[in-house]
């Protein structure tokens, strides 16, 4: 590099940026500040090393670029921004919102922060991890040096070194958290890797979850909740090190830092809503009360490896109305996807415009997504906002035709149109993350997995909390027999698919598949109700796709028949699909 250009940018870039001060070389990163004479305004610069790029092979070049224009593409007030991602001999280079403010570390030299202080900063942080996650990046690093508190009081997520994109794929990780061999590179570790980072499993957004919780355990007691990693510790108690946290604030904790991903908030949404309904103090008179409901739900598991989670108190006893506030569908389908090795398929986008076509006659508001529109990353999306704006006595129904896949660790994904992130798989237990009873207020929801050892995906709402309905007085006055009352009033997640795990979904040589056309023969408006009162269960949809099933000569190898359906919650499998 020469020494008017010590960065090795490109003519017309090195004219463009003005370099101020000197260049800060880490072993993996250059960075320098700079102005940009064209958009007249201070950045920061960033790109490898020349040994950092050089020992990187093209694909992980490749995935680097793609990387740092993916961030390019976020936008949230919690975020320093990208500004740009420029080419140059010697990799990337990132144009950067400049840093301001100071570093969460500094802050916390001063001591532990204030829990009402602590509580902001974690929702900001919170909201835009979820940000990144919604654009498939997970950031990997959080920590005290990763967080910056400006001077106006805003909380920014800055350094994006060890920021990746998250496909949906099991793998292993392109880390190694173990510490020692170089204490240069130990120092630019990330600080907080959750257990499976740890044991070379790669991270995803529930990796973010574990990581902030940590953070925000410091924030609160000044020290790191575990002095010799996650695997070897023992689960952190808040309250023991600082009495004024609320029970509420340190049950939000206990789960982000669970030992298993399926034990922590699934999404950082769900995380900064949670701490959005934890109080500042705990009122007086209420503490013993509430530190004895605390401490009940901790859970210490001690083995080889010490694992925890925290049980999950009861829910508050609800009893729904006995008709539905809205009933609101999601359908995706998608015929061809970019992924190789799965063929196209005839009717996968007609099947869910057959359902949108019925469902709308029977009065639900539907959303569709088909063909390029059902890119990875929006499906996200959409199942987050669905869950997200769903009210107590609502029905939600969510149906995806396409491929689906069990990865090597057992995991189902369903395969979408890859997005600009370049992701095309969207994990199945990201439908049980956003639709839980945790994260969803609604009544009812029931996913349809039509595609490819979809079998593997039915009990995804295994591990969400049970929620507890009961029968009232006012269900049966409102019409309903005394039979029928407990269907409506009790909250009920379930999976119905067209496939056992081991099989392959029938395509059929028609519009629609055999399946779909089953289900849509359920749905008919015109048809027979299945019972007097003029309404189908979703009990009642599987016993008549069943026997389509079977009198088209359907049935699996292990002579279970099918579709299969499952479902959590209490009292009979119900979700009423045809009339409230």
């Amino acid at each position: 590099m020469k020494a008017d250009n010590p960065l090795g940018l490109r003519p017309e870039d090195a004219a463009r940026f003005q370099l101020q001060g000197d260049v800060t070389t880490t072993p993996l990163y250059c960075t320098c500040n700079a102005y940009d004479t064209r958009l007249d305004r201070q950045v920061l610069l960033k790109l490898p090393t020349d040994a950092t790029w050089q020992a990187w092979s093209a694909p992980v070049r490749e995935r680097l670029i793609r990387e740092a224009r993916m961030l390019a593409r976020v936008q949230h007030d919690h975020v320093s921004r990208v500004y740009d991602v420029i080419d140059s001999p010697a990799g990337p280079v990132l144009v950067l919102e400049l840093p301001a403010g100071d570093l969460l570390e500094q802050r916390l030299l001063q001591g532990p922060l204030a829990v009402a202080e602590t509580r902001r900063i974690g929702i900001a942080i919170a909201q835009g991890l979820a940000a990144l996650h919604y654009e498939g990046v997970v950031y990997r690093a959080i920590g005290p040096q990763s967080v910056r508190l400006t001077a106006e009081g805003k909380v920014k997520l800055a350094d994006f070194s060890f920021a990746k994109d998250f496909d949906g794929r099991p793998g292993g990780s392109s880390l190694n958290y173990r510490r020692g061999a170089d204490p240069k590179l130990d120092r630019m570790l990330p600080p907080y890797p959750a257990p499976e980072q740890q044991a070379g499993s790669k991270a995803e957004p529930r990796s973010d979850v574990f990581a902030l919780g940590c953070l925000l355990f410091r924030c609160l007691t000044g020290q790191d909740p575990f002095a010799e990693g996650a695997a070897a510790g023992v689960l952190p108690d808040v309250r023991s090190l600082r009495q004024e946290v609320p029970p509420e604030l340190a049950g939000v904790l206990l789960k982000c830092l669970a030992y298993s991903p399926a034990g922590r908030y699934h999404t950082a949404q769900a995380l900064a809503e949670a701490l959005a309904q934890c109080p500042d103090a705990v009122p007086a008179g209420e503490s013993r009360r509430r530190w004895l409901a605390y401490a009940a739900t901790v859970v210490v598991i001690a083995g080889a490896v010490v694992a925890w989670t925290m049980r999950q108190p009861a829910r508050e006893e609800i009893v729904y109305a006995p008709t539905y506030t809205a009933k609101r569908a999601l359908l995706i389908g998608i015929d061809l996807c970019d992924e190789p090795g799965f063929a196209a398929l005839n009717n996968a986008e007609s099947d869910v415009r057959n359902v949108d076509s019925r469902l709308r006659a029977l009065g639900w508001q539907t959303e569709l997504l088909t063909g390029p529109q059902a890119g990875s990353g929006r499906i996200r999306k959409m199942l987050d906002r669905l869950g997200a704006q769903a009210r107590r006595d609502d029905a939600l129904l969510v149906y995806f035709a396409g491929h689906g896949e069990v990865g090597p660790s057992g995991d189902f994904s369903v395969i979408a149109h890859r997005d600009a992130a370049g992701a095309t798989r969207v994990p199945a237990q990201w439908f049980a993350d956003t639709l839980g009873f945790e994260c969803c207020n609604a009544k009812h929801v029931l996913v349809v997995f039509d595609c490819c050892h979809a079998g593997a995906g039915k009990r995804i709402f295994d591990d969400a909390p049970l929620d507890r309905g009961r029968a009232a007085g006012a269900a049966i006055a409102a019409g309903q027999s005394g039979k029928d009352a407990p269907l409506l009033v009790r909250g009920w997640r379930g999976v119905l698919t067209s496939a056992t795990r081991l099989e392959q979904a029938r395509d059929g040589n028609g519009p629609v598949s055999p399946f779909c056309a089953a289900f849509c023969a359920a749905l008919d408006p015109d048809g027979p109700a299945e019972k007097p009162g003029g309404f189908i269960t979703v009990t009642g949809l599987h016993q008549q796709i069943e026997l389509a099933s079977l009198s088209a000569g359907r049935g699996s190898s292990d002579g279970q028949q099918l579709p299969q359906i499952f479902g959590t919650g209490d009292g009979l499998l119900v979700f009423h699909l045809r009339r409230n």
